[in-house]
Protein backbone atom coordinates (compact mmCIF):
# COMPACT_ATOMS: atom_id res chain seq x y z
CA UNK A 1 0.00 0.00 0.00
CA UNK A 2 1.35 3.41 -0.97
CA UNK A 3 2.01 6.06 1.67
CA UNK A 4 -0.92 8.22 0.54
CA UNK A 5 -3.23 5.23 0.89
CA UNK A 6 -2.03 4.59 4.44
CA UNK A 7 -2.51 8.24 5.36
CA UNK A 8 -6.00 8.31 3.86
CA UNK A 9 -7.05 5.15 5.69
CA UNK A 10 -5.53 6.36 8.98
CA UNK A 11 -7.24 9.76 8.86
CA UNK A 12 -10.52 8.16 7.78
CA UNK A 13 -10.28 5.56 10.56
CA UNK A 14 -9.56 8.12 13.30
CA UNK A 15 -12.30 10.47 12.08
CA UNK A 16 -14.90 7.71 11.99
CA UNK A 17 -13.74 6.49 15.40
CA UNK A 18 -14.57 9.95 16.77
CA UNK A 19 -17.95 9.96 14.98
CA UNK A 20 -18.73 6.51 16.38
CA UNK A 21 -17.71 7.54 19.89
CA UNK A 22 -20.08 10.51 19.71
CA UNK A 23 -22.91 8.17 18.72
CA UNK A 24 -22.21 5.14 20.90
CA UNK A 25 -21.13 6.84 24.10
CA UNK A 26 -24.58 8.32 24.72
CA UNK A 27 -26.10 4.91 25.56
CA UNK A 28 -24.01 4.17 28.68
CA UNK A 29 -24.33 7.82 29.74
CA UNK A 30 -28.14 7.92 29.59
CA UNK A 31 -28.65 7.07 33.29
CA UNK A 32 -26.31 9.82 34.45
CA UNK A 33 -27.69 12.44 32.05
CA UNK A 34 -31.22 11.51 33.18
CA UNK A 35 -30.31 12.24 36.77
CA UNK A 36 -28.83 15.65 35.96
CA UNK A 37 -31.84 16.89 33.96
CA UNK A 38 -34.45 15.04 36.07
CA UNK A 39 -36.01 13.18 33.14
CA UNK A 40 -36.64 9.48 32.52
CA UNK A 41 -34.23 7.24 30.62
CA UNK A 42 -36.76 6.84 27.80
CA UNK A 43 -37.04 10.63 27.49
CA UNK A 44 -33.26 10.99 27.54
CA UNK A 45 -33.17 8.45 24.70
CA UNK A 46 -34.52 11.20 22.46
CA UNK A 47 -30.92 12.44 22.36
CA UNK A 48 -30.21 9.45 20.13
CA UNK A 49 -33.50 9.64 18.21
CA UNK A 50 -33.10 13.26 17.08
CA UNK A 51 -29.46 12.56 16.20
CA UNK A 52 -30.44 9.56 14.04
CA UNK A 53 -33.40 11.25 12.33
CA UNK A 54 -31.35 14.35 11.49
CA UNK A 55 -28.56 12.16 10.15
CA UNK A 56 -30.92 10.04 8.01
CA UNK A 57 -32.64 13.00 6.35
CA UNK A 58 -29.61 15.24 5.85
CA UNK A 59 -27.01 12.67 4.68
CA UNK A 60 -28.49 12.36 1.15
CA UNK A 61 -28.43 16.15 0.84
CA UNK A 62 -24.75 16.30 1.74
CA UNK A 63 -24.08 13.44 -0.68
CA UNK A 64 -25.71 15.47 -3.48
CA UNK A 65 -23.92 18.65 -2.40
CA UNK A 66 -20.55 16.85 -2.39
CA UNK A 67 -20.98 16.20 -6.12
CA UNK A 68 -21.08 19.98 -6.62
CA UNK A 69 -18.68 21.23 -3.94
CA UNK A 70 -15.38 19.84 -2.68
CA UNK A 71 -15.87 16.92 -0.32
CA UNK A 72 -12.99 18.01 1.89
CA UNK A 73 -14.67 21.41 2.37
CA UNK A 74 -17.88 19.74 3.54
CA UNK A 75 -15.98 17.35 5.82
CA UNK A 76 -14.06 20.26 7.34
CA UNK A 77 -17.30 22.21 7.85
CA UNK A 78 -18.84 19.13 9.45
CA UNK A 79 -15.98 18.69 11.90
CA UNK A 80 -16.13 22.33 12.96
CA UNK A 81 -19.89 22.01 13.49
CA UNK A 82 -19.19 18.77 15.36
CA UNK A 83 -16.88 20.64 17.75
CA UNK A 84 -19.50 23.37 18.34
CA UNK A 85 -22.36 20.91 18.89
CA UNK A 86 -20.39 18.85 21.40
CA UNK A 87 -19.44 21.95 23.35
CA UNK A 88 -23.13 22.82 23.46
CA UNK A 89 -23.94 19.28 24.64
CA UNK A 90 -21.39 19.64 27.43
CA UNK A 91 -22.74 22.96 28.69
CA UNK A 92 -26.46 22.79 27.84
CA UNK A 93 -28.39 24.68 30.54
CA UNK A 94 -31.56 22.63 29.96
CA UNK A 95 -32.71 19.39 28.39
CA UNK A 96 -34.20 21.32 25.46
CA UNK A 97 -30.79 22.77 24.62
CA UNK A 98 -29.34 19.29 24.98
CA UNK A 99 -31.73 18.05 22.29
CA UNK A 100 -30.81 21.00 20.04
CA UNK A 101 -27.14 20.16 20.45
CA UNK A 102 -27.76 16.54 19.35
CA UNK A 103 -29.65 17.75 16.27
CA UNK A 104 -26.60 19.82 15.34
CA UNK A 105 -24.37 16.82 16.06
CA UNK A 106 -26.46 14.63 13.73
CA UNK A 107 -26.21 17.29 11.04
CA UNK A 108 -22.43 17.46 11.45
CA UNK A 109 -21.89 13.69 11.33
CA UNK A 110 -24.10 13.45 8.21
CA UNK A 111 -21.69 15.77 6.42
CA UNK A 112 -18.67 13.71 7.47
CA UNK A 113 -19.27 9.96 7.65
CA UNK A 114 -20.88 9.25 4.22
CA UNK A 115 -18.36 11.48 2.45
CA UNK A 116 -15.40 9.66 3.96
CA UNK A 117 -16.96 6.34 2.91
CA UNK A 118 -17.34 7.79 -0.59
CA UNK A 119 -13.76 9.07 -0.80
CA UNK A 120 -12.31 5.77 0.38
CA UNK A 121 -14.56 3.78 -1.95
CA UNK A 122 -13.62 5.93 -4.96
CA UNK A 123 -9.87 6.00 -4.33
CA UNK A 124 -9.32 2.40 -3.20
CA UNK A 125 -7.81 -0.10 -5.68
CA UNK A 126 -10.74 -1.97 -7.33
CA UNK A 127 -9.56 -5.33 -5.99
CA UNK A 128 -9.17 -3.93 -2.46
CA UNK A 129 -12.28 -1.77 -2.15
CA UNK A 130 -14.02 -4.11 0.29
CA UNK A 131 -10.97 -4.29 2.53
CA UNK A 132 -10.40 -0.52 2.51
CA UNK A 133 -14.03 0.18 3.36
CA UNK A 134 -14.04 -2.45 6.10
CA UNK A 135 -10.97 -0.82 7.66
CA UNK A 136 -12.54 2.64 7.92
CA UNK A 137 -15.86 1.12 9.04
CA UNK A 138 -13.93 -0.70 11.78
CA UNK A 139 -12.91 2.73 13.07
CA UNK A 140 -16.58 3.58 13.52
CA UNK A 141 -17.31 0.24 15.18
CA UNK A 142 -14.18 0.31 17.37
CA UNK A 143 -15.92 3.14 19.20
CA UNK A 144 -18.31 0.47 20.52
CA UNK A 145 -15.65 -1.43 22.46
CA UNK A 146 -13.07 1.33 22.97
CA UNK A 147 -14.56 4.80 22.59
CA UNK A 148 -17.75 4.21 24.56
CA UNK A 149 -16.09 2.33 27.45
CA UNK A 150 -13.35 4.97 27.68
CA UNK A 151 -16.11 7.57 27.78
CA UNK A 152 -17.92 5.84 30.63
CA UNK A 153 -14.69 5.59 32.58
CA UNK A 154 -14.05 9.29 31.96
CA UNK A 155 -17.57 9.94 33.26
CA UNK A 156 -16.68 8.02 36.42
CA UNK A 157 -13.70 10.29 37.19
CA UNK A 158 -14.58 13.66 35.65
CA UNK A 159 -18.32 13.58 34.89
CA UNK A 160 -20.11 13.02 31.58
CA UNK A 161 -19.75 16.63 30.41
CA UNK A 162 -15.96 16.28 30.21
CA UNK A 163 -16.25 13.66 27.48
CA UNK A 164 -18.09 15.99 25.12
CA UNK A 165 -15.52 18.72 25.75
CA UNK A 166 -12.72 16.30 24.82
CA UNK A 167 -14.54 15.22 21.65
CA UNK A 168 -15.10 18.86 20.68
CA UNK A 169 -11.38 19.60 20.97
CA UNK A 170 -10.40 16.51 18.96
CA UNK A 171 -13.02 17.39 16.33
CA UNK A 172 -11.50 20.86 15.86
CA UNK A 173 -8.03 19.34 15.42
CA UNK A 174 -9.32 16.78 12.92
CA UNK A 175 -10.94 19.57 10.88
CA UNK A 176 -7.48 20.86 10.01
CA UNK A 177 -6.08 17.35 9.49
CA UNK A 178 -8.87 16.31 7.11
CA UNK A 179 -8.66 19.56 5.13
CA UNK A 180 -4.99 18.88 4.50
CA UNK A 181 -5.32 15.12 3.87
CA UNK A 182 -8.00 15.21 1.16
CA UNK A 183 -6.26 18.09 -0.63
CA UNK A 184 -4.19 15.52 -2.57
CA UNK A 185 -7.23 13.56 -3.80
CA UNK A 186 -8.02 14.47 -7.44
CA UNK A 187 -11.43 16.10 -7.54
CA UNK A 188 -12.35 14.46 -10.84
CA UNK A 189 -12.13 11.01 -9.24
CA UNK A 190 -14.76 11.95 -6.67
CA UNK A 191 -17.54 13.08 -9.01
CA UNK A 192 -20.57 10.84 -9.20
CA UNK A 193 -24.18 11.56 -10.01
CA UNK A 194 -26.35 10.63 -7.03
CA UNK A 195 -29.23 9.61 -9.31
CA UNK A 196 -27.24 7.44 -11.72
CA UNK A 197 -28.11 3.75 -11.78
CA UNK A 198 -31.20 1.69 -11.08
CA UNK A 199 -33.33 3.36 -8.40
CA UNK A 200 -34.92 0.09 -7.22
CA UNK A 201 -31.50 -1.50 -6.88
CA UNK A 202 -30.27 1.45 -4.82
CA UNK A 203 -33.32 1.28 -2.56
CA UNK A 204 -32.73 -2.44 -2.13
CA UNK A 205 -29.15 -1.80 -1.06
CA UNK A 206 -30.25 0.91 1.36
CA UNK A 207 -32.86 -1.43 2.86
CA UNK A 208 -30.10 -3.86 3.87
CA UNK A 209 -28.29 -1.07 5.72
CA UNK A 210 -31.57 0.04 7.31
CA UNK A 211 -32.34 -3.43 8.68
CA UNK A 212 -28.76 -3.79 9.96
CA UNK A 213 -28.85 -0.39 11.67
CA UNK A 214 -32.22 -1.01 13.35
CA UNK A 215 -31.07 -4.43 14.59
CA UNK A 216 -27.83 -3.07 16.00
CA UNK A 217 -28.73 0.36 17.35
CA UNK A 218 -32.17 -0.37 18.82
CA UNK A 219 -30.55 -2.82 21.22
CA UNK A 220 -27.48 -0.69 21.82
CA UNK A 221 -29.15 2.64 22.60
CA UNK A 222 -30.87 1.40 25.75
CA UNK A 223 -28.33 -1.27 26.69
CA UNK A 224 -26.57 0.97 29.21
CA UNK A 225 -29.82 2.18 30.77
CA UNK A 226 -31.17 -1.38 31.06
CA UNK A 227 -28.00 -2.73 32.66
CA UNK A 228 -28.05 0.18 35.11
CA UNK A 229 -31.74 0.02 36.09
CA UNK A 230 -32.36 -3.74 35.96
CA UNK A 231 -28.97 -5.17 36.90
CA UNK A 232 -27.52 -2.24 38.90
CA UNK A 233 -24.33 -2.28 36.81
CA UNK A 234 -21.69 0.32 37.63
CA UNK A 235 -20.01 2.52 34.99
CA UNK A 236 -17.10 0.09 34.66
CA UNK A 237 -19.41 -2.93 34.34
CA UNK A 238 -21.45 -1.22 31.64
CA UNK A 239 -18.21 -0.37 29.83
CA UNK A 240 -17.11 -4.02 29.92
CA UNK A 241 -20.45 -5.27 28.60
CA UNK A 242 -20.38 -2.74 25.75
CA UNK A 243 -16.78 -3.72 24.95
CA UNK A 244 -17.75 -7.32 24.17
CA UNK A 245 -20.62 -6.08 22.00
CA UNK A 246 -18.21 -3.91 20.02
CA UNK A 247 -15.45 -6.49 19.55
CA UNK A 248 -17.90 -8.74 17.70
CA UNK A 249 -18.94 -5.86 15.45
CA UNK A 250 -15.34 -5.01 14.49
CA UNK A 251 -14.40 -8.64 13.80
CA UNK A 252 -17.47 -9.01 11.59
CA UNK A 253 -16.61 -5.85 9.64
CA UNK A 254 -12.98 -6.76 8.96
CA UNK A 255 -13.85 -10.35 8.00
CA UNK A 256 -16.59 -9.27 5.61
CA UNK A 257 -14.25 -6.83 3.87
CA UNK A 258 -11.75 -9.60 3.11
CA UNK A 259 -14.52 -11.96 1.95
CA UNK A 260 -16.00 -9.26 -0.30
CA UNK A 261 -12.73 -8.80 -2.17
CA UNK A 262 -12.25 -12.55 -2.49
CA UNK A 263 -15.73 -13.57 -3.60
Amino acid sequence: MKLQGRISLSVGWITLFLMGTDLFVVSPLLPFISEVYKVSASTTGWMVTVFAVTYAFSAPFFGWLSDIKERRTLITFGLLLFAISNMLTAFSPSFLWLIVSRILAGLSVASITPLIYAIIGDTAPPNRRGTWLSIVVSGHLTALWAGAPIGTLLEHFLGWRSLFVVMAIIGAILAAVNFKTWESIPEKSLKRNLLQGNLLRMLGSVSVTTIWAISMYTLYVYLGAALYSKNKFSSSEIALAVAFYGVGAVLGSLTSGQLTDKF
